[in-house]
């Protein structure tokens, strides 16, 4: 009897204000352990598995079905390099990935725009093509077409937040090389030279291998990220 208590002690479901309190009250959890984080609907409950806190997905349809938020992070204003990551409990098992960006950036070309690039698995490999429009009102007035490039622009920023979204479907849903994207968004340039863009392309790898992260970055180094940024990832069953 006391061995079953114990073992269902180890795993009571707790609640903590943050992440940073669960992690000081349990500073060794043990594996299937669960615990709330948060109050309301920005309530998470987190699983201990293989060895790292969990994201537990729970949708307003149940438990892991429909469109699954799987990452949300902060972009950082002192870099040009940002990772969403997959839950574990989750690779291998999407259809569709959805990568959402509200941001800026520092520095900006003379069409008031930053090409963003994002690369599942952090991928530097000359595996992208893509293609784009720049809108200014009912005008085009650039774009870009790249073949083989290793750093695809993928979206644009602006000078201030504006908002994007890219949509990523894999040939497979467990281990794959190819994934085809299609983008769309608004540019924020603070006046009236404003733009939106749409764009598509395709990774394309010469191995397969679960998706696991989309790396987040800016075409050149000085360009951080600015204007409170931030992204979320989201997964579709």
């Amino acid at each position: 009897m006391g061995a079953i208590t114990t073992w269902a002690a180890n795993r009571l479901n707790m609640r903590f204000a943050s992440e940073a309190a669960r992690d000081a009250a349990l500073p060794n959890p043990t594996e299937g352990m669960e615990a709330f984080t948060g109050t309301g609907p920005s309530a998470t409950k987190w699983v201990y598995y293989n060895g790292a806190w969990e994201r537990y997905v729970l949708t307003s349809g149940g438990i892991g079905f429909g469109s699954l938020l799987l990452d949300e992070i902060s972009l950082p204003t002192n870099d040009r390099y940002a990772t969403l990551t997959v839950p574990v409990s989750l690779r291998g098992t999407l259809r569709k990935y959805v990568v959402e960006v509200e941001a800026g950036a520092a520095t900006v070309l003379s069409n008031e725009t930053r090409p963003l690039c994002i690369r599942p698995n952090a991928d530097t490999g000359a595996n992208y093509r893509t293609n784009s429009i720049l809108f200014e009102g009912g005008t085009i007035i650039g774009g870009a077409n790249q073949s083989d490039t290793s750093a695809p622009w993928t979206a644009y920023l602006g000078r201030f937040a504006g908002s994007l979204e890219v949509t990523f479907t894999p040939r497979a849903i467990g281990p794959t090389g190819y994934m085809a994207w299609r983008g769309y968004g608004y540019v924020n340039s603070g006046g009236t030279t404003d733009r939106t863009f749409t764009t598509g392309g395709r990774w394309n790898s010469p191995t397969n291998e679960v998706i696991s992260t989309f790396e987040l970055l800016t075409n050149v180094g000085s360009a951080f990220f600015a204007n409170s940024p931030r992204a979320r990832l989201w997964g579709y069953r």
